[in-house]
């Protein structure tokens, strides 16, 4: 199964308008003989890693890595679809109630 199954197939970095920071490594990669393909099983590894270690940090590491990968919208989309409907009217009466300064549960 790919290292990407579930998650949508656009980035931030792609998505916003960022100056491409990674042109000139990936023609100096290119240089080297790389083609499309040959980086998957080391860029999995590394995304795995870095998905494993915000796993093992808790909630806000997961989140920070969601909108990092995906920008802040599209993390608490991602999130939020989790959510079953019938949990989602609960959640939104209970954030209604809750006071601007209260923590977020």
């Amino acid at each position: 199964m790919p290292c990407n199954s579930g998650l949508p197939a656009t980035s931030p970095a792609r998505d916003n308008g960022q100056p491409d920071e990674a042109g000139e490594p990936a023609a100096w990669a290119g240089g080297l003989g790389f083609g499309r393909y040959d980086l998957d099983d080391l860029f999995c590894d590394a995304y795995s890693r870095e998905a494993s270690k915000s796993n093992n940090d808790g909630l806000e590491a997961q989140v920070r890595f969601l909108v990092e990968s995906h920008g802040a919208g599209r993390a608490r989309s991602l999130v939020r679809d989790l959510v079953p409907q019938t949990e989602r009217a609960t959640l939104r009466r209970r954030a209604e109630q809750r006071p601007p300064s209260a923590p977020r549960g």
